[in-house]
């Protein structure tokens, strides 16, 4: 890890909309990082439909806009599409902080604040594309948190590793990696 995290650097700004602890904005931060995904793929796109169009007809308007046209749609979805898959992977493996920011984020659906830990599982959220962008939500703003445990996992294992490397420690067969 280094030494100095900026505090304000441009990714965690645009990334950081939405935490729970602060005003409830994930919607906005989802909003924001579609856009950016499906702006980048439409510039892209338009670009190269642009030249191609030029090629054959001589004329590049029209293929740019049908091409970015497009292009926004597939980043667009391309980014949904990672990011529930990623969402996904989170929810089985931290069920319970998951829970508590779905439901921080929908307070009003009775159903979510009904359930126990238990019920949020991979399965039940990949059933309904209403529950799907649910997860998304939630894992937008529980993603502090969950750099957090990735810090700390980090940290352990490179503490073992120079315990190890000095001598301290014998591990022996223990793994150092999960």
């Amino acid at each position: 890890m280094a030494d100095f995290e900026p505090r304000f650097s441009l990714l965690k700004v645009l990334g950081g909309w939405g935490t729970v602890r602060d005003i409830p904005l994930t919607q906005y931060s989802s909003m924001m990082r579609s856009m950016i995904s499906g702006t980048s793929t439409a510039a892209v796109i338009g670009v190269a439909s642009a030249m191609a169009g030029s090629v054959i007809w001589g004329t590049a308007a029209i293929p740019f806009m049908v091409g970015s046209s497009m292009g926004f749609a597939i980043g667009s979805f391309r980014w949904y599409h990672v990011s529930l898959l990623e969402a996904l992977v989170q929810l089985r493996k931290h069920p319970a902080l998951l829970r508590l920011h779905i439901t921080s984020n929908f307070p009003w659906v009775a159903q979510l604040h009904a359930h126990d830990v238990g019920w949020f599982t991979a399965e039940r959220f990949t059933s309904s594309w209403l529950l799907k962008s649910m997860l998304v939500v939630g894992w937008l703003s529980a993603e502090p948190a969950l750099r957090e445990i990735r810090d700390r996992q980090e940290a352990m294992l490179v503490d073992r590793y120079v315990a190890l490397g000095m001598g301290k420690v014998d591990f022996g067969s223990e793994k150092l990696e999960e």
